[in-house]
């Protein structure tokens, strides 16, 4: 651990604290060895077992930072259930444990275990047959896990720990005890961390014996962060300088004493609707500064205006009804775009409009993803990546340097990419593309100020990762710029033309349809901002 320690962090246990003052651009642990990990049941045969790289594009990471997701996975002849992206991360693997459990997914074919059961076998097998480094299994076993209270809570969520208890005693033949199983179960619930891409989309769950020590906060500083390079094949057998899975780094800079938080739920959720998680899920009330401010602005609103309060969680309970049967197919995906781009518009026209109120946030974010389902709106997809880029972001980040902010931003710019090629289309350009291309023309975006808003949004990309951590990154935005395709007179012309800037201003306004007095007030200054930081820096 760089520059952070273990500390007694009163009420909540254990916490991790600075034992210096720690800048944004500083890497504060590392680790590429997930004490417990499992890839989901239903990406099993998207992603290695080994390295977690990806095997082919999905509809929220279509396209991985300028290279398609080509891992062609082979099936473990044995289990028919772990698939590699080559045969060393398979001899990683096998060496690791997978020899042991192995022949348990063989004999219980063709069911696939649920990926705890995976995740906890798998360690238990480890521990069983020698294979932990010293002090991980009472590191694992000592952390906090709620037993009682989930004990307590009872219902389906009990029950099922119990279940998967037993069958993993069963399975394993281990003289582990039972009840030590179920306390591992409670500990992964309420410990486990979500393994994801670069681009946020998840793929599994993890546990890490330090990472496990960071207490809540629904404005923490620090987040957990999986860079680039380890979507690509073999990455982890190419970098021996760097084989970091994972990275915790620093949002904003933070005090020696500090104490290191992160938020372990969807923060741009209602503030109660977040109290509610962390109660039922981690039983503990938040208590932090976002928590309190957020707590007096939704009272004030009941009180004042009670029409509106009611209409937000009527909103609230459309998206979030929407956005569950999505996960469950066959629901059509132009049933949600239809709500969804209703709860965006009515928002939008409310005169107390404000880009961070839930549930707008994560309308726009699901539409962007939904409208690039397949190239079938790119068109739309651009408008709900700027409105996500231009209004959302500055509203609901406390921290420019938040990942999912930046990747949003990256992804955002492949979107331009896709656009910009079609403005000059080629004989075998996709027509849906050029079509979707004209129709941002027609919108009010012309194509000096499309590609004026590609470049401003690319340097301004790079800022933010200037600023921060996210060394990853940099080769990624280098590429877009390129792709951009300027030579050095026609790229100062369109950064240092005020009115080029004035047009493009006025043409994104018609594009997003907002009024100036609005952008002055929500986006003017974010742009500013991060303007005046770049030319200080």
């Amino acid at each position: 651990m760089q520059g952070i320690r273990v500390g007694n962090a009163a009420s909540k246990g254990q916490g991790l604290f600075a034992c210096r003052d720690i800048p944004t651009r500083a890497t504060l642990y590392t680790t590429n060895e997930l004490t417990i990990a499992a890839i989901n049941t239903t990406e099993l045969s998207n992603f290695c077992y080994s390295c977690y790289a990806g095997s082919q594009p999905s509809t929220e990471q279509w396209y991985n930072f300028g290279q398609y997701r080509d891992a062609e996975l082979k099936v473990c002849s044995g289990c028919q259930v772990a698939r590699f992206c080559g045969e060393r991360c398979q001899k990683q693997a096998w060496k690791k444990n997978h020899k042991h459990e192995c022949k348990i997914f063989k004999k219980l074919r063709p069911k696939v275990l649920p990926e705890q059961v995976r995740a906890i076998l798998t360690f238990l097998l480890q521990h069983d047959n020698g294979l932990l480094a010293d002090g991980v299994w009472s590191d694992i076993t000592n952390a906090m896990s709620h037993m009682d209270d989930l004990r307590a809570a009872g219902g389906d969520t009990w029950m099922s720990l119990m279940l998967m208890a037993k069958a993993t005693h069963e399975y394993s033949q281990t003289k582990v005890d039972l009840n030590t199983l179920l306390k591992l179960f409670c500990i992964l619930k309420v410990n486990g961390m979500q393994l994801s891409t670069t681009y946020g989309d998840p793929i599994g769950a993890f546990l890490d014996t330090t990472l496990l020590k960071i207490n809540h906060s629904c404005d923490g500083n620090v987040m957990v962060y999986r860079p680039t390079y380890t979507n690509g094949t073999g990455w982890i057998h190419r970098r021996s300088d760097d084989k970091a899975t994972i990275r915790l780094l620093p949002l904003r800079p933070i005090a020696k004493g500090e104490e290191l938080t992160t938020s372990y739920i969807e923060f741009t959720k209602h503030v109660s609707d977040r109290q509610k998680n962390l109660q039922n899920d981690y039983f503990f009330t938040c208590t932090c500064g976002k928590c309190t401010k957020d707590a007096d602005v939704a009272k004030k609103l009941s009180s004042t205006d009670p029409t509106l309060a009611k209409q937000q969680a009527t909103w609230r309970e459309e998206v979030n009804t929407h956005l569950e049967l999505l996960k469950n197919p066959p629901y059509t995906i132009s049933s949600s775009i239809t709500a969804l781009t209703s709860v965006v518009r009515v928002m939008e026209s409310s005169l107390s409009f404000n880009p961070a109120d839930d549930p707008y946030p994560r309308a726009v974010h699901e539409l962007k993803l939904l409208h690039m389902d397949n190239h079938k709106s790119v068109d739309q997809a651009l408008i709900c990546g700027l409105k996500e880029h231009l209004l959302v972001g500055p509203a609901i980040y406390s921290s420019p340097y938040y990942s999912t902010r930046v990747t949003n931003a990256v992804y955002l710019l492949q979107v331009f990419a896709l656009l910009d090629d079609s403005f000059n289309p080629l004989p075998r350009q996709d027509p849906r593309l050029v079509a979707q291309a004209k129709s941002i023309e027609r919108k009010g975006l012309s194509k000096k100020s499309f590609k004026y808003w590609r470049l401003r949004i690319c340097i301004h990309t790079r800022a933010y990762i200037d600023m921060a951590a996210l060394t990853d990154l940099v080769e990624v935005l280098r590429r877009e710029q390129v792709s951009i395709g300027l030579d050095r007179a026609a790229f100062h012309e369109l950064v240092d033309s005020e009115a080029i800037k004035t047009q493009g201003e006025k043409e994104m306004r018609s594009l997003l349809d907002i009024s100036e007095e609005r952008w002055e007030m929500l986006v003017r200054p974010e742009l500013k901002r991060v303007e005046d930081e770049r030319d200080r820096v």
